[in-house]
């Protein structure tokens, strides 16, 4: 098995919650043309099922948003009066009641409107579906085999969060009228339209498939940066929790959405990722505007009393790996960290272009001894670190331990 599959085997499954992807026009971003699928079945089936999560919180979400604007329409109501009110004529006029009440046609406001009659039958069809293909894609297996990872983390388990959602929808679906199904138009309501993406997806799930490659055919794509980043996470974590830390999902500053805490002790490590830190050292740019901007991103921050950064870099390219060398010595200038790291997960021998790619060629050489290199700028440490997806996992956080170990002690 090559890399790349082993990568999306390990932690494609997370991708999409991972990438702060929340709802479905998140997701719809995500398609492309594709070549074949090159997921495990475990992986395709937990993606397909939150995917369905994704739809049913779409629908839920519509259904709540439509109680909170309900229109009105006005209607026709039998009212009952000795006065008459409006127009008298014989399409509108009814018997004459005793004691002198006349029974007549009037408008009343109403709730009546067909687009909640419409709603009221995806909300229950998108509820069956769910019900009918969280077996179809057999959630149970694909769970089961999450929880057997090394790197699994519940942090990123979205099961609780389905049942939740799905409880609700069951009840929503009832407050709204029984109808029938007609096409999406252009005057839909946004919430409507909503509910047309929600059901179209659990409609359509099981036809869902998952690669890297380009090609001729629509799939999900996942894309490999990507996907080794949220590795690199995962290795941090199941690093810290076999330290004895409890990592918790935590609010804001995590940039996509995203933040975690690893806590031990009263201790708190701040996990965040692509996002300025507050300690940067960048003063101005010329003068441009909007500082934060230009501020570097790490693409791991972690942050306690100590500050480690990491840039990861799938890539087996020199110029790729010469500039991710580069760009953690801007960090380790700009915030000072106590520890500047750039991951990458190894390189193929081939032809250098410059000096600098050489350089890198030649280090990589010594990183491969030991699994990691270090650069000392008067106290200021750099690390080049190889994790490799395609070994055994173990070997990574042994590495891991080796650098990051000493100075969380």
């Amino acid at each position: 098995m090559n890399r790349d599959r082993i990568l999306l085997r390990k932690v494609g499954r997370y991708y999409l919650r991972y990438w702060g992807v929340v709802n479905l026009e998140d997701l719809l971003r995500l398609f492309r043309s594709g070549g074949s699928s090159n997921v495990d079945n475990s992986t395709l089936s937990y993606v397909r099922e939150y995917l369905l999560f994704l739809a049913t919180e779409e629908a839920v979400r519509s259904a709540r948003r439509a109680k909170r604007e309900r229109s009105t329409f006005k209607e026709f109501a039998v009212e009952y009066s000795q006065r008459n009110y409006g127009p008298v004529d014989v399409a509108r006029t009814l018997i004459t009641l005793p004691y002198g009440l006349k029974a007549y046609f009037n408008y009343r406001e109403g709730y009546d409107a067909p687009e909640y009659s419409l709603l009221g039958y995806l909300l229950r069809r998108i509820y069956s579906l769910v019900k009918a293909k969280s077996n179809l894609v057999n959630p149970r297996s694909s769970l089961r085999a999450a929880r057997e990872d090394s790197l699994s983390n519940p942090n990123l388990d979205f099961t609780r969060d389905f049942r939740k959602t799905f409880n609700s929808l069951s009840k929503l679906k009832d407050e709204f009228p029984k109808g029938k199904f007609r096409r999406p138009v252009y005057t839909d309501p946004g919430w409507l339209r909503t509910a047309f993406r929600a059901f179209s997806v659990t409609r359509k799930v099981e036809k869902v498939e998952v690669s890297t490659d380009l090609g001729d055919r629509t799939l999900l794509r996942f894309v490999l940066w990507k996907l080794y980043e949220l590795y690199v996470f995962y290795l941090i974590v199941a690093y810290l929790q076999a330290r004895g830390y409890k990592v918790l999902k935590s609010e804001g500053g995590g940039g996509r959405g995203r933040s975690y805490v690893a806590v031990k002790d009263g201790e708190e490590i701040l996990m965040s990722f692509n996002v300025p830190l507050g300690n940067s050292r960048l003063k101005r740019v010329d003068s441009l505007e909007g500082l934060n901007e230009y501020r570097g991103r790490p693409d791991l921050a972690l942050r306690g009393r100590k500050t480690f950064l990491f840039e990861s870099k799938y890539s087996w390219r020199h110029s790729y790996i010469t500039a991710g060398r580069f760009k953690v010595m801007a960090y380790a200038l700009e915030y000072r960290p106590d520890l500047s790291i750039l991951v990458y997960p190894g390189l193929k021998g081939g032809r250098t272009y410059d000096e600098e790619e050489e350089v890198t060629a030649n280090l990589h050489r010594e990183v491969e001894r030991n699994g990691y290199l270090c650069f000392d700028y008067e106290g200021q440490e750099i690390y080049m670190v190889i994790l490799d997806p395609g070994r055994d996992d173990s070997v990574n956080l042994g590495i891991i331990q080796e650098v990051l170990g000493p100075r969380l002690s």
